[in-house]
């Protein structure tokens, strides 16, 4: 740390950005609320998407986040400890976690090297040395509809969306982050709730009395152990993905497209 930031970190008043600061609340609150950018369409041209079997490919994206249920332990826990708090104090158990999935319009997850490739591709609106680029699709259905049609995108949709969360927690991500993180913070508390245990255990028979605080600590810590055996999964964002070794302008039979 240099001596200027040390001097702004010592003087009084100063606080550090963190979750628990309202501003940075409100900020995760506001971007929640507004869901632009949270669903998406795009046309991916790839000129390397071609040959036998390799046609115009449509598949979705579902962006998932896992974290702390903490509605569900927070009218059992409020009068002991705030909703910041315990937000802040799950979040160090279980942090976060953003999990990506890539299928094809049947529900299938996506096994061709190529393709997975081509879909980790960042967006991009200007065509490359290769010819690849992307464009949105978002204000312009009727390219849409030359890869699929209306009543069958519909059904897909509906089909995505019923199926996604399934296909997520038979995961292989989801498995690992289960037994990594959630069953390895579980396992730490119902330790830490042993340990209280033997000190209360000590403390009565020394005094007599049970110790002040313990037993609200253990109650804490199992509600806590038992909102993260089930954790929140939330679908954070969707997408729709053609790929194709062809521009929409062209299957639209456009010889140009302003914008994008």
């Amino acid at each position: 740390m240099t001596y200027e930031r040390a001097e702004v970190a010592n003087r009084r008043g100063v606080r550090l950005v963190r979750p628990g600061l309202e501003l940075v609340d409100n900020l995760e609150r506001l971007l929640r609320w507004d869901d632009r950018g949270t669903a998406f369409a795009t046309w991916r041209v790839e000129p390397r998407w071609f040959g036998e079997g390799r046609g115009t490919w449509l598949g979705f994206r579902f962006v998932y986040v896992l974290e702390a249920d903490v509605e569900s332990v927070q009218g059992t826990l409020l009068d002991d400890m705030d909703a910041l708090s315990l937000r802040r104090r799950m979040d160090s158990l279980l942090p976060p976690w953003t999990i990506t999935l890539d299928v094809d319009a049947e529900m299938m997850p996506i096994t061709d090297p190529l393709l997975l490739n081509i879909l980790a591709r960042p967006y991009s609106d200007r065509t490359d040395g290769d010819g690849a680029r992307d464009f949105n699709l978002g204000s312009r259905r009727n390219a849409l509809y030359t890869a699929i049609g209306f009543p069958q995108l519909s059904d897909a949709c509906m089909r995505a969306t019923q199926a996604s969360e399934e296909l997520l927690k038979n995961s292989l991500q989801f498995q690992h982050w289960m037994d990594h993180y959630a069953s390895k913070a579980v396992r730490e508390l119902y330790a830490d709730n042993d340990k209280l245990e033997r000190r209360n255990e000590a403390f009565l028979r020394e005094t007599g009395e049970a110790a002040v605080g313990i037993e609200r600590d253990r109650r804490v810590n199992a509600a806590i152990a038992e909102a993260l055996s089930t954790p929140s999964v939330r679908l954070d964002a969707l997408g729709l993905f053609v790929v194709s070794n062809s521009s929409p302008l062209v299957a639209q039979g456009q010889d140009d497209w302003e914008g994008d």
